[in-house]
């Protein structure tokens, strides 16, 4: 995991397009998390009613395959910590952190 985090980590950040910017990879062994951080340059309000459970089944569906699906069977917390830009009414931005969770 240490070295996926590493390899992850050495384009941080990157822009994947002109709304999505990937913040890098953290890996706690002791808490058994790994920590995938993404900066979203919207406004979470324009995603529309239900957005924190979309984005989270999002996340899940994509980590619940091989190799995350036997590492969260094994304890490990995949997340993903989104972040959103300040916005009026939102003076310190959003952040939603999703836990994958496979069924």
């Amino acid at each position: 995991m240490q070295e996926r985090a590493r390899a992850a980590n050495i384009r941080k950040p990157a822009w994947v397009d002109l709304e999505i910017r990937d913040d890098g990879v953290t890996v706690l062994c002791v808490q058994k998390t790994i920590e995938v951080r993404k900066f979203f340059n919207i406004n979470p309000a324009g995603l529309g009613p239900g957005w924190e459970q979309r984005l989270t089944a999002q996340w899940s569906r994509g980590q619940c395959r091989e190799p995350m699906r036997a590492a969260i069977q094994n304890g490990w917390q995949i997340v993903e910590i989104t972040r959103f830009p300040k916005f009026s009414g939102q003076p310190g931005g959003r952040e939603l952190r999703a836990v994958a969770s496979c069924r």
